[in-house]
This record gives C-alpha cells, sequence and structure tokens, in this order.
C-alpha cells in the first residue's frame, strides 16, 4: 500500500551520499552559490557552464530595467565558487539565459528581442578584457529566416563559437541547422552554416551541441528514423572545405519517443547522451566511443531503481571518467571503472525546487536548482576515492556497537547485532544476522546486509538500503531514502519529504506525512 500520491522530489538543498566514499556519509564541501543581487522568481541556475575556473550562470526570469533574463560569471578562489561580475548588455534587447556558455576569455547568453516571445533569437558575446567582462558583440545568422530560434545552444570552443537553431529553416520547415562563427580582421563572423545530411522538416537539429576544436556534435531530437522523435547525434569534422558531415548516430535499440539528442556531453573520444523518455519515462544513457570516423555504443546505462517517471538522463555532465546524471528525484554520480562507468554516489535532494542542469570540473559537480524562490547552484566535492575501512568492527557473536560521536563506519559481522550511530555522519553496515540498525543524529548511511534487518533512521536525513531479506527500514523525522532489496521489504516514511524505493519483492511503502516519491511499491 501506498499512504500517500507519488509526486517529483525536489531540491534546494543537496546531500551527497555515497554508495562506496569516505568514511562520511555525507560530503561536507557542500557550497550554495545565489547571486548578490537575487531575488525569489530569478530562476538563477536554469543554465550553467563551466571552462576551468570559470563558471557562467542563467538566471532567466531575472527583473532589470532593460526586460527580462540575465547571466552571472563567477569563479573559483580557495575551494569555494565567487560571484565575479553579472552581465549586462549594451542595449535594450534582453537576455533570456536560457542558455549560455563559456570558454577561456569568452562568454556567450542567448537573447531575445524586448518585445518578443522568449524563444531565444540572437546571442550576446561578452570578452574578458583582463579586468571585467565587456560586451564585444551579438550574433546574428548571416542570411536569418523568420523564427529560427537561434540561440537554442551554445558552445565556445576556444576562439570558435557555435550556435544551435532549432526552428531553421533552410533545410525544410525546422529542420534546424548550426552556426559557426570565428574572429576575422577583428569581428566575429559567420564562416559557414551547417545542416545534417538527411535533414528533414521538424527535427530540431541544433537543440544542443558540443564542440572541440576540429568536433562539432549536433542534436536532433524530433527526428523519426525509428519512429516519432527518435533523434539522433550528428558528428562533423573540420577539413580543408570547412566542417562535414562524418557520422550519425543513435542507440543500438534506437526507438520512437526517446528523443534522442536532446542532452548530451562530450569529453575527449566519449560521448553521453541522457534519453529521458526511454522504457515508459524511465529513462537511460547511453555512452559511445569514437572509433575513427565512427562512435559506437559502448553502455547503456539503467540504475536498478528506475521506475515510470523516474527520467534518468534528464540532464547529464561528463569529464574525464566523472559522469554525473539528473533524474526526477535524485542526482547519481558515476565513475568509470575500468572501462564501464560504475555508480558510486547519490546526489540526494531535500527541499523544495527541481535539479535542472548539471555541471562538472576537477571534482566540483555544479548543480542547478532554480526553483521557485530565487534559485541557486549548489557546490560539492566528489574527488574523493571510493573506500570505506570499517572503524568499529563486530565479532562474531551478537555485538551491541555503539558510535563514538565522531563520523564513524560501524560494521557488524556473523551475529545479530545492534548498531548505534550518535551525533557524528556515520555509516552502519549489517552482517550476516538480524541486525538493529539505527541512525544518529548526524546524516547516517545504513545497509542492512543478508538477514531480516531493521533500520530506523535518526533526526536528520539518512539514506537506508535494506539487504536481501526481509528487512524494515523506517525514517523519523528528517529527509530519508528508504531503498528496499531482494526480499518483501516493508518503507516507512515519517515527517519529512522522503523517497521510497521498493526492490525486487513485494514491499509495502507509507511515505508519511511529508511530500514523498516512490518507486517500486505494491499498490
Amino acid at each position: 500500500m501506498r499512504s500517500a500520491r507519488p509526486v517529483v522530489l525536489a531540491a534546494v538543498f543537496l546531500l551527497v551520499l555515497p554508495l562506496a566514499g569516505t568514511a562520511s556519509a555525507v560530503n561536507e564541501g557542500v557550497q550554495t552559490i545565489t547571486s548578490t543581487d537575487g531575488v525569489e522568481g530569478d530562476y538563477f541556475g536554469l543554465a550553467i557552464d563551466v571552462h576551468e575556473d570559470k563558471m557562467i550562470v542563467g538566471a532567466h526570469r531575472k527583473q532589470s530595467e532593460s526586460g527580462v533574463g540575465g547571466a552571472y560569471v563567477f569563479r573559483r578562489q580557495g575551494g569555494n565558487w565567487a560571484e565575479e561580475q553579472a552581465l549586462e548588455p549594451d542595449v535594450a534587447t534582453r537576455l533570456s539565459a536560457r542558455r549560455v556558455a563559456i570558454g577561456e576569455d569568452i562568454a556567450l547568453v542567448s537573447a531575445v528581442p524586448a518585445d518578443s516571445t522568449q524563444v531565444p533569437q540572437g546571442v550576446f558575446v561578452f570578452e574578458h578584457d583582463g579586468t571585467s567582462w565587456v560586451q564585444t558583440a551579438t550574433l546574428h545568422a548571416e542570411d536569418p529566416v523568420e523564427f529560427t530560434a537561434f540561440g537554442s545552444s551554445l558552445a565556445v570552443a576556444g576562439s570558435m563559437l557555435v550556435v544551435g537553431a532549432t526552428h531553421d529553416s533552410h533545410a525544410g520547415e525546422y529542420a534546424g541547422a548550426v552556426y559557426i562563427f570565428e574572429m576575422v580582421d577583428g569581428e566575429w563572423q559567420q564562416i559557414q552554416r551547417v545542416v545534417a545530411w538527411d535533414a528533414a522538416p521538424h527535427d530540431g537539429f541544433g537543440h544542443d551541441v558540443a564542440a572541440t576544436s576540429d568536433l562539432i556534435m549536433v542534436g536532433a531530437p524530433w527526428g523519426d528514423s525509428e519512429g516519432p522523435y527518435t533523434g539522433g547525434i550528428y558528428a562533423f569534422e573540420h577539413g580543408a572545405n570547412g566542417w562535414h558531415q562524418i557520422d550519425k548516430f543513435k542507440p543500438d535499440d534506437a526507438a520512437g519517443w526517446q528523443s534522442f539528442g536532446q542532452e548530451f556531453e562530450l569529453n575527449g573520444t566519449t560521448v553521453a547522451a541522457g534519453v529521458r523518455s526511454d522504457d515508459d519515462a524511465r529513462g537511460a544513457v547511453y555512452i559511445f566511443e569514437q572509433n575513427g570516423d565512427d562512435w559506437i555504443q559502448a553502455q547503456k546505462i539503467q540504475p536498478e531503481e528506475a521506475d515510470s517517471g523516474f527520467v534518468f538522463g534528464a540532464s547529464v555532465a561528463l569529464e574525464g571518467d566523472m559522469l554525473l546524471v539528473g533524474a526526477d528525484g535524485p542526482g547519481h554520480v558515476f565513475r568509470r571503472a575500468p572501462n564501464d562507468f560504475e555508480l558510486v554516489e547519490y546526489l540526494m535532494p531535500l527541499g523544495t525546487g527541481t535539479l535542472k542542469e548539471f555541471a562538472v570540473w576537477r571534482g566540483d559537480a555544479l548543480v542547478g536548482v532554480p526553483g521557485d524562490f530565487a534559485g541557486a547552484v549548489v557546490h560539492f566535492d566528489i574527488s574523493a576515492d571510493p573506500s570505506w575501512p570499517c572503524t568499529i568492527t563486530g565479532t562474531s557473536g551478537n555485538d551491541h556497537l555503539v558510535g563514538t560521536g565522531g563520523d564513524d563506519v560501524i560494521c557488524g559481522y556473523g551475529g545479530d547485532d545492534h548498531i548505534y550511530g550518535r551525533a557524528g555522519d556515520d555509516v552502519l553496515k549489517g552482517g550476516d544476522g538480524d541486525d538493529k540498525l539505527y541512525a544518529g543524529y548526524g546524516f547516517d548511511f545504513l545497509f542492512g546486509h543478508a538477514g531480516d534487518d531493521r533500520l530506523v533512521g535518526g533526526a536528520q536525513g539518512d539514506l537506508m538500503r535494506g539487504g536481501p531479506g526481509d528487512d524494515v527500514l523506517r525514517g523519523k523525522g528528517g529527509h530519508d531514502w528508504l531503498e528496499g532489496n531482494t526480499g518483501q521489504d516493508a518503507l516507512f516514511g515519517a515527517a519529512g519529504n522522503d523517497v521510497l524505493l521498493g526492490g525486487n519483492g513485494v514491499d509495502d511503502c507509507d511515505g508519511g506525512l511529508g511530500v514523498n516519491s516512490f518507486a517500486g511499491c505494491e499498490d
């Protein structure tokens, strides 16, 4: 049974709960980033881009004298991100800031005419002059057609600027196009417009773009090669005669309504593409690797807890061996080990708002939470090497194990153990017996193991995961994450906003008084 109607859980403050991480169940490097002049309704965090130690954040609904929309540049200083400058256009045309991009000393922000709808129709270029960010140009297509949605996507690759226009109709009504700009004689000039070799009306080519100095990737999520809204990603390479298409790729199990190409990231020779509508809106992320001029599917990621409506893959960020994936509810952190990406951490949502955008740089995870308030970007450190040595260990008997008050990793062993956390952020792991695990006052992580276990949360937000037995997981006052396993489990939330995920057994879920989210529970 379920005592509350399933809803999407959201977040303004994020708790990082590792599946395999440091001795603490909570990553303590969290910083909530806001603009210095933010007010309710700004939608700060709707768009994010990062280049090395610089980040640009869009505030889509920010009110100003010139209209609606704003963008801000932040720089990493002393381990945190500090606001460097709010970007101001020099004309009445307003910033929509639905799309932003940043490079070494160049920033791009989508714009709309002051008397139009919020569909992007231009792009502002800001350049850093050594002291501040100054607007130096406004980009438009040289041969515009009406309502192109120019600025639907943006990318900066060195001194090259890439702009998507999903409604461009040169290759067919709303087939889409991508425009490439470079600096020529001191001015930004369009050097090429590219379209898909199989362009068709309403493909949405240019919905997302990614670029390096010699490679451009373009998403066309509305193409219908395998059915409505199948989508595809196109790869373009630079040659003697400019940019030319070398490949189009899609999942091995491509099907209608996937909208493949709506959200993807390119890093080196790897592409990670989210498909939020795969398998009845469960969502998935596909990993592709470059092989010459071809891009070959290497992995499909779909976590076990995903259920209908989970929309795993709603946003992705990729750098090196680190992959972040957004969903309705928790964010997910994956590491490549050694070939496939494996889940190592959850980004636990607490509060109100919606995770919208992800970025990652050198172990800094940056998550946009525009929400219903001013909005924020939450920064936390996910660079720790996953390892969890036990600091307190039980015996083969029936043990009574109590934390020290610090951040403990308490591990049961063979008997029926009672394990108690205390004031720190603890990890409690049951052994082979029928164990009872009780969280303390910190943000704790409780693991059942082989027996029929009982896991009880504390006053803060805890993550509890049952083992193969028939387990009982009970939250308390915090915002808890309760996850069953293969047995017939019972999951009980309490006063907080909880996530209850049944496992493979026939599980009962009772959400309690908060605004709760369910998956895999018996109706």
